[in-house]
C-alpha cells in the first residue's frame, strides 16, 4: 500500500476512497429504483400500447365489415340484381353474358373482393338458386330443409340485413354433394325487398376466414386479442386463456379502462374490452404481465452481476486509482516550470498556482489569435475592394466576422503628407506609419466606422455605414479623423469622398470614386495655396463619372454563364460590358487592354475544364489574338466575342461533356431498378457520388424530365412487366413496388394508363 500510494499524493488517496464509497452504495439503491421504475413506466407504455392497438383492431375489422354491407345493401338498385330478381327474364347458362354481369356484382367490386369467398342467392319465389359454383333449381338442394331453417331465423330481427356467426360448425364434406348449401362460416344475410314483411329472396355472403383472421392478427406483437360477437360466440382469439376469459364475461357494460385479472392459470393479465354500437362485435385485448417482469428480471439480474464484479475486483482498484491520478500527475509535470520550487503536498494546490503563472501567456496567446483575426480581415476587405468577391461570398464573410450589414455605405479615402521631409525617408517608412496610425486609432472613431480601416494604394481607406443616406456624416467622421492624425504626426492631411452606394459588391467602384476624389484634390494643390483638403465626387461633375472603365464582376458572369452553357446570358453579358467600355471616355490603350483581358477571362473557361485551344478552334487557335487586336469597330467586336468565342467555346464544353452525362444516365437507371423504383433523388446523388442538381440537370437535358418522372415511369414499366409475365396479385405487386396499400398503386396506374391494372391484366390475356 505505502508503495502505491506515497503520503506526497494526497489526491491519490481521495480518489480511491471515493471511487469504492459511490460504487456501492448508489448501485444498490439505483438497482431497487430501477426495478420499480421499470416495471411503472413499462407497464403503463404497454397498456397505452394496448388501448391503441383495441383501437386500431377495432377500426380494421369494422371498416371491413361496414364497406362490406354497405355494398351490398346498395346492390338491390344495380340493373344486374334487377334482372336477377325479374320471373319474366331467363335464368339459364345459355344467359351467360347475364349471368356473369351478376356474378361479378354479387362478388363484390375489387378492393373488397379478397374478402368475400362465396355467395349463393335464393330466390324463394321463382324457386331457384345461385352462387358463384352455378345455378339450379330451388327443389334440388339436398339440405333444403336446413337452407330454410337457417333463413327463417332471420325472420325474429327486424333489420333485413344480419350477420350471421357460424364459425365453429366444420366445413362439410361436400365430396359428391355439389348440390348442398354449405352453411357454416361469418356470413352477412340480406333479404329483399328490404322493406316487404315476407322476403322473396336471400343473399348469403360469406366472408374469408383466412383473410378475416389476418386482419384480426395483423400488427398485434405481444399484445393478445379476442373478438366475439354479440350472440358471445367466438369469432377469433389469438390466445386461449383470453379466449377462455371473456367467452365467460358479459360485456354489455365493457369499457374502455385497463383492468388487472388474475386468471384460471394462476398468471396475471392487463385486459381492456370495447363493444361495436353498429357491428355488435366485442373486442378484448390484453397482454401476460409475465413479459414485463422478464425484463425487470434482467434489469435486477444485471445489477446483481455488477455488484459481485465490483466486490471481486476492489483488489484492483489501486491499479484503477493509478490510472486516473495519471492525467493529473502528468498536468503537475506540466505546469513545473511555471513554479518557484518543487513542491509535494495537495496536488491541486500546486496546479492552481501554475495556472496563475501561465495567466500572463495566456493573454499573450489571446493577442496572437486576435492579430489573426485581424489580418484575416483585412483580407477579406482587400479582396473585396478588388472586386474579386461576389453578393454571396460577401454576406457569408460579413456572418463570418459578425459584421451587421448596412443599408448605405460610402468610403473615405486619406492620404498624409509629412511636413518635415527628413523625418520619412523612403516609401516603406511611410507604409509603416500608416499601419502604426491604423494600429493607435481610437476606438470612438472605430465605432463609428461600418467596417475596419485599411491602408490601400497609398491611402488610409475608412468606411463608414448607416441604415439611411441621410444618417452618412462623412464630413464630421473626416475631421475626427484628422484631428486624431494631425495630432500624432506633424503632416497636412487630404480626403476624397464617394458617392453613396447601396451593394457592398460596389466597393471597388466606390474605392475608385474616392480615389479620384483625392487625386482631383491634389491636382488643384499643386496650383493654390493648399485651401480645401477634402473633395467629394459628385463634386467633380458628370464626366469624371466615365474614367475607370473595367469591373472584375463582369469576369465572374461571364464564366458562370458559359459554364452553364448559356449563349444567350453569355452573350448579354457580353454586350453589357461592351456597352460599358465605349460609353465611358478611357483611352484606347486602356480600351484595348480591357477588351484582350475581358477575352482571356471567356478563353479560361475551356482551359479549367480541361479543353486546350486546339480543340476549340483548330487551326484559327493562331489568329484569335492577331485579328482580334485589328479590330476596332464596336459592332465587329460583339460579333467577334459571340460567333469565334462564346459559341465555339460554349459547343466544345457541350459536346466534353455529352459522354459523361450518358453514364450518368445509366447508372440512374440501373440504381432505380435495384431500389424497385424506391429511390430518392438525395439518396440516388449519394450513391452514385455527385450532386442531386447535376443528375437533375442531365434528366432534364436528356430525357426532358424530372427525377420524380423519371422514378414513376420505371415504376409503371416494373408494374406492367409483373402483370404481363408473372401470377402475382394485385395486393403482391403493390407490395413489391413498395406501395403503402393496394388503392395508391390503383390509383397511380390509373392516372397513367386510364385502365386499373386488373382490365390491363385482363386485356392481355385476352390478345
Amino acid at each position: 500500500m505505502k508503495s502505491l500510494l506515497p503520503r506526497k499524493s494526497i489526491y491519490k488517496i481521495k480518489i480511491f476512497i471515493s471511487i469504492f464509497i459511490i460504487t456501492i452504495i448508489p448501485l444498490t439503491i439505483l438497482g431497487i429504483f430501477s426495478y420499480k421504475t421499470y416495471i411503472a413506466e413499462v407497464s403503463a407504455k404497454i397498456d397505452t400500447s394496448m388501448k391503441a392497438t383495441q383501437t386500431q383492431l377495432k377500426n380494421r375489422v369494422e371498416n371491413v365489415m361496414d364497406s362490406i354491407r354497405t355494398y351490398y345493401v346498395e346492390i338491390e338498385s344495380k340493373d344486374e340484381f334487377k334482372w336477377l330478381n325479374d320471373p319474366e327474364k331467363n335464368k339459364g347458362y345459355r344467359d351467360y353474358v347475364n349471368l356473369k354481369k351478376v356474378s361479378n356484382l354479387l362478388l363484390g367490386p375489387v378492393f373488397l373482393r379478397e374478402y368475400i369467398e362465396s355467395y349463393i342467392y335464393v330466390d324463394l319465389k321463382q324457386g331457384y338458386t345461385f352462387s358463384n359454383t352455378g345455378i339450379m333449381n330451388l327443389e334440388n338442394v339436398s339440405n333444403l330443409d336446413e337452407l330454410k331453417e337457417f333463413l327463417k331465423k332471420g325472420k325474429s330481427d327486424t333489420s333485413a340485413v344480419r350477420w350471421e356467426n357460424y364459425l365453429d360448425v366444420k366445413e362439410p364434406d361436400i365430396t359428391g354433394k355439389n348440390n348442398e348449401v354449405a352453411i357454416e362460416g361469418y356470413m352477412l344475410v340480406l333479404s329483399f325487398p328490404f322493406l316487404q314483411a315476407e322476403p322473396e329472396s336471400y343473399l348469403i355472403v360469406k366472408l374469408s376466414r383466412s383473410h378475416l383472421y389476418n386482419i384480426i392478427k395483423e400488427g398485434m406483437g405481444d399484445i393478445k386479442a379476442a373478438v366475439i360477437d354479440k350472440n358471445g360466440k367466438l369469432v377469433y382469439g389469438t390466445d386461449d386463456v383470453l379466449t377462455q376469459y371473456f367467452l365467460k364475461q358479459k360485456l354489455s357494460n365493457a369499457g374502455e379502462a385497463v383492468d388487472s385479472v388474475k386468471m384460471w392459470n394462476g398468471e396475471t393479465y392487463h385486459i381492456t374490452a370495447s363493444i361495436s354500437p353498429t357491428s355488435g362485435l366485442q373486442y378484448a385485448v390484453g397482454y401476460n404481465r409475465s413479459i414485463v417482469k422478464e425484463g425487470a428480471q434482467r434489469i435486477l439480474s444485471f445489477a446483481v452481476i455488477i455488484f459481485i464484479i465490483l466486490c471481486l475486483l476492489f483488489a484492483l482498484l489501486l491499479v484503477g486509482t493509478i490510472i486516473i491520478y495519471r492525467p493529473i500527475g502528468s498536468l503537475k509535470r506540466q505546469i513545473s516550470p511555471y513554479l518557484s520550487e518543487n513542491e509535494n503536498g495537495d496536488e491541486f494546490k500546486l496546479i492552481h498556482k501554475g495556472i496563475e503563472a501561465m495567466a500572463d501567456s495566456k493573454t499573450s496567446l489571446e493577442r496572437l489569435v486576435n492579430k489573426q483575426k485581424r489580418l484575416l480581415l483585412e483580407l477579406f476587405m482587400t479582396r473585396m475592394v478588388r472586386g474579386e468577391l461576389n453578393s454571396e461570398q460577401i454576406h457569408q464573410n460579413l456572418e463570418r466576422f459578425q459584421i451587421v450589414a448596412r443599408n448605405s455605405f460610402q468610403i473615405i479615402a486619406v492620404q498624409t503628407d509629412f511636413l518635415e521631409e527628413d523625418s520619412i525617408e523612403d516609401i516603406t517608412q511611410i507604409d509603416a506609419v500608416r499601419l502604426e496610425i491604423l494600429e493607435q486609432i481610437p476606438e470612438y472613431i472605430l465605432n463609428a466606422l461600418f467596417l475596419p480601416p485599411i491602408s490601400y494604394a497609398n491611402a488610409i481607406i475608412f468606411i463608414i455605414g448607416a441604415d439611411r443616406d441621410e444618417e452618412l456624416d462623412a464630413e464630421k467622421i473626416y475631421r475626427d479623423i484628422k484631428q486624431f492624425i494631425t495630432r500624432q504626426y506633424p503632416c497636412y492631411m487630404t480626403g476624397g469622398v464617394c458617392k453613396i452606394f447601396h451593394k457592398l459588391i460596389h466597393l471597388r467602384t466606390a474605392l475608385n470614386e474616392s480615389m479620384e476624389a483625392l487625386k482631383s484634390l491634389k491636382v488643384k494643390e499643386a496650383g493654390s495655396n493648399r485651401e480645401p483638403d477634402i473633395t467629394y465626387y459628385e463634386e467633380l461633375g458628370n464626366n469624371q463619372e466615365q474614367r475607370y472603365g473595367y469591373e472584375l464582376l463582369y469576369e465572374q458572369e461571364i464564366h458562370q454563364a458559359i459554364d452553364n452553357g448559356n449563349a444567350e446570358q453569355a452573350c448579354g453579358i457580353m454586350n453589357q460590358f461592351v456597352d460599358c467600355i465605349f460609353a465611358r471616355k478611357v483611352s484606347l490603350s486602356d480600351r484595348s487592354f480591357y477588351l484582350n483581358r475581358f477575352l482571356v477571362a471567356m478563353l479560361k473557361v475551356a482551359t479549367d475544364t480541361g479543353l486546350s485551344m486546339v480543340q476549340i478552334f483548330k487551326t484559327e487557335q493562331i489568329n484569335i489574338f492577331t485579328y482580334f487586336s485589328q479590330i476596332c469597330d464596336e459592332r465587329k467586336i460583339r460579333e467577334f466575342y459571340k460567333d469565334k468565342i462564346i459559341l465555339p467555346i460554349i459547343e466544345s464544353l457541350m459536346v466534353f461533356r455529352r459522354k459523361p452525362s450518358t453514364d450518368i444516365l445509366e447508372n440512374v437507371l440501373e440504381l432505380v431498378k435495384a431500389f424497385n423504383a424506391d429511390i430518392t433523388l438525395a439518396e440516388c446523388a449519394d450513391k452514385l457520388n455527385c450532386h442531386p442538381s447535376y443528375i437533375w440537370k442531365v434528366l432534364k437535358n436528356e430525357k426532358n424530365m424530372t427525377f420524380s418522372d423519371f422514378v414513376a415511369l420505371e415504376k409503371l414499366e416494373m408494374a406492367k412487366d409483373m402483370l404481363k409475365n408473372t401470377d402475382l396479385t394485385i395486393t403482391e405487386i403493390a407490395a413489391k413496388l413498395n406501395y403503402a396499400n393496394t388503392q395508391n398503386f390503383i390509383r397511380f396506374f390509373c392516372k397513367h394508363e386510364h385502365v386499373s391494372p386488373g382490365k390491363y391484366k385482363a386485356s392481355l390475356k385476352k390478345t
